[in-house]
């Protein structure tokens, strides 16, 4: 903002500098008025410019029609503005007044907001017939236009982005209150169901069916006051006690859980997670939460690309174990062969409450609160995808007991079954 506000002043000192210059005694010859007078011109032009853009920035959302108005303002205080053209590209999507001449010659700015490239604006020269120009030259007055330009945007979107987080913060802050709430309501009708229950196990017969169904009662009850009180940790981040769990149960745990889900969309649910696999020293609930996150991110995916039954609608839980950097770890991974996600996504992944699915199909929360509990337990999580073709979760835990994983860059992951 500073920067802006001192280009800016730089201009106005410009057009003050020339306007004394055409008041001063001895400019007289007349090519000296006309080129005075010309520069005056072109310092206004750009002044104009820059102020459009602003008031266009400022006053609409950052849309379609904001980025295309911006590059029609651009292409009009262009050195020749019958033969530019202007693309401004944002998020993956393109935004151009005219058709942009590839093989033209052109300025290119990259828009980076917080050290991620957001986009680019591009201006090319073509001649009277729209062919690209030879070697149309850019003055430095245009060059510093399109840079100034570009400067406006990169700010727009920076300020959007912070206004994003701050809305962001400030839902987290309702649910949290929610979550409390609901919380306390919750746990007063299932403790008296956990207490009727054991009550009924008492009385019943051991091996009888009505006992088997009492025991079921009491374990599900169990689990949703488990559920409870994640939502209270999720309100005031409870200090959880951690224990020691065989990878394998883990996994076979979750698959009990989504089995239905699996068989009713016709999914081939591939398991590699040997029961060799050392112990790891978690919070199990937790992590059945993120295994469970990721296996119905990759079912609804292979729903999306084969809503009926196909050979490819493969989805594969794999858990190995590997040394990186002198420290031993476990590498759990969820692979979908589904609609893989679009390279425009890739960076808002875990950005809460960013969702792709319906309003009815997802809260933008699981991806979010999944990235918080592997970072909790000293984990990296980590994603690759070819979209249209798959999508590849992964997650690394330290098997140590301190619950980091501050490993120097550049170390090679060795895995121990080769």
């Amino acid at each position: 903002m500073a920067k802006r506000k001192q280009n800016g002043a730089a201009d106005i000192d410009a057009v003050d500098a020339v306007a004394g210059e055409l008041e001063s005694p001895g400019q007289d010859a007349p090519e000296d008025r006309d080129r005075l007078l010309y520069a005056l011109h072109e310092r206004n032009r750009k002044l104009a410019c820059l102020y459009a853009v602003g008031e266009a920035l400022r006053a609409r959302d950052l849309d379609r029609a904001t980025f295309q108005r911006i590059a029609r303002l651009v292409k009009k205080a262009a050195w020749h503005p019958e033969a530019a053209r202007v693309r401004i590209v944002i998020d993956g999507a393109t935004h151009a007044a005219e058709t942009f001449d590839e093989a033209a010659p052109r300025v290119m700015i990259e828009l980076v907001v917080a050290g991620r490239k957001r986009g680019m604006l591009e201006v090319c020269h073509t001649d009277a017939s729209g062919v690209a120009a030879a070697a149309t030259p850019f003055p430095p007055e245009e060059r510093e236009l399109i840079e100034a330009v570009a400067r406006q945007i990169t700010d727009a979107l920076e300020r959007g982005e912070s206004e994003a987080r701050l809305l962001q913060a400030s839902k987290l802050a309702s649910i949290g209150e929610l979550a409390a709430g609901i919380s306390h309501e919750i746990c007063n009708p299932i403790n008296g169901i956990i207490n009727c229950a054991d009550i009924l196990i008492q009385n019943l017969e051991a091996g009888s069916d009505n006992r088997t169904y009492a025991e079921l009662i009491r374990a599900e009850a169990d689990r949703v006051a488990q559920i409870a009180r994640n939502l209270l940790r999720f309100s005031r981040h409870d200090l959880e006690k951690h224990s020691r769990e065989r990878p394998t149960a883990l996994v076979r745990d979750v698959l009990a859980l989504c089995a239905k889900k699996i068989a009713r969309s016709r999914i081939d649910a591939r398991v590699e997670a040997p029961e060799s696999l050392p112990e790891l020293l978690c919070h199990k609930e937790e992590l059945l939460q993120v295994l469970m996150n990721l296996i119905l991110n990759g079912i609804h995916a292979l729903d999306e690309r084969y809503p009926e039954a196909d050979p490819d609608k493969v989805l594969s839980i794999r858990v190995r174990a590997g040394t990186c950097g002198g420290r031993r770890l476990l590498r759990f991974v969820v692979e979908d062969h589904g609609t893989g996600i679009a390279p425009a996504h890739m960076d808002r992944l875990f950005d809460p409450f960013f969702t792709t699915k319906g309003r009815d199909k997802g809260t933008g929360l699981g991806l979010s609160v999944s990235d918080g509990i592997v970072k909790a337990h000293g984990g990296v999580f980590s994603v690759e995808s070819e979209y249209g073709r798959f999508a590849r979760f992964q997650f690394d835990l330290p098997l140590d007991h301190d619950w980091t994983l501050d490993v120097p860059a550049g170390p090679e992951t060795v895995w121990e079954d080769g």
